[in-house]
Formats: C-alpha cells, sequence, structure tokens
C-alpha cells in the first residue's frame, strides 16, 4: 500500500506483508506472538522513528528549511 514502505523498514521497526494475503500476514503475526523480544525491538524502533523522522516538530523543521530557502532567492 501505497507510502507504507517509506515509513517501515521490514525487520527493522516492524514486518511487512503482502497486501489482502491472509497467510503471510497470519505468519507474521504468529511471529511476534513466538517472539516476545523481536515485538519489543521492533516496537521501540518504530517509535523511535516516528518521533524522530515523522513529528511535527521535524515537519516544522523541514518546512521552515524550505520557505526560508525560497525566500532567499
Amino acid at each position: 500500500i501505497g507510502g507504507i514502505s517509506e515509513m517501515v523498514r521490514d525487520g527493522m521497526d516492524g514486518l511487512l506483508v503482502p497486501s489482502r494475503q491472509a497467510d503471510p500476514l497470519s505468519d507474521a503475526i504468529e511471529r511476534l506472538l513466538d517472539d516476545s523480544q523481536l515485538a519489543k525491538r521492533l516496537a521501540k524502533n518504530a517509535k523511535d522513528r516516528a518521533q524522530t523522522t515523522f513529528s511535527a516538530d521535524r515537519a516544522r523543521d523541514l518546512w521552515l528549511k524550505i520557505y526560508t530557502h525560497a525566500l532567499s532567492q
């Protein structure tokens, strides 16, 4: 699904599965249920990445940089 792979890095901060395919989704859920350390690591990485990469503060800083550059032209 568009944009998901930009936010979630498979095996680093989530598990990506093909859309509309129940078996791979079921396998990923079972994997997380069977491996609590993996689930905790993925959750921590996802939280850290969301706070640093997709935060409102980061978006504000990027937009400010764009406007500053545009106004200096």
